[in-house]
């Protein structure tokens, strides 16, 4: 007990001092979780999951045990947390970094994600994450950026502007002209 409490004092100051440049980066990684979150508003669930999966082809399993992993954050199944049900955007950016976690440490991907989500429930931002396991934001951010994209396309209503035009409407026909009217004749 005394380890871990020591060891998240030792955090909290790593946090603080660190404060400037993971503060960057997870405001720019919350916003891309909050469009992420957007875009998959009112679309069905599945949908949603089978199109952040195919962002992930073959790293947690076959695209049904990726959604199986995505159904579980979405119920809110993690232990030790009070946050719930996650939502879709931090579903994406967990999966994305444990995914470069996997890839530059050699870990199985499925441990990495428990890493991950572990020291999300923890408090730590994704600025703080990625730096204590030395990965770059970047690659991860172009990434959601990309699959925001992709969500996007797939579930938001087209823009007036891409919506189809009305017809125009079909011109009044020409009115016939009068007849010219006779002149009268014997008036001077």
């Amino acid at each position: 007990m005394l380890r871990k409490a020591t060891l998240l004092l030792g955090s909290a100051a790593i946090f603080a001092f660190s404060l400037p440049a993971s503060a960057d980066n997870d405001s720019a990684m919350n916003g891309e979780s909050r469009r992420i979150d957007r875009a998959a508003a009112g679309a069905n669930g599945n949908d949603v999951a089978t199109r952040i999966a195919a962002d992930f082809p073959g790293t947690f399993g076959t695209p049904e045990e990726t959604r199986g992993i995505i159904a579980e954050l979405r119920g809110g199944d993690l232990q030790g947390s009070d946050k719930g049900a996650l939502g879709y955007g931090e579903i994406y950016i967990s999966l994305a970094l444990a995914q470069e976690l996997a890839s530059a440490s050699g870990m199985q991907p499925e441990d990495a994600l428990n890493e991950v989500l572990g020291r999300r429930i923890e408090g730590q931002g994704w600025g703080q994450i990625a730096k204590d396991f030395d990965l770059k934001l970047g690659q991860v951010v172009s990434r959601a950026r990309s699959g925001n994209e992709r969500l996007a396309a797939a579930f938001t209503r087209p823009e007036k502007a891409d919506r189809a035009e009305r017809p125009a409407k079909p011109e009044r026909p020409m009115r016939p002209e009068r007849p010219e009217r006779p002149e009268r004749g014997g008036r001077n």
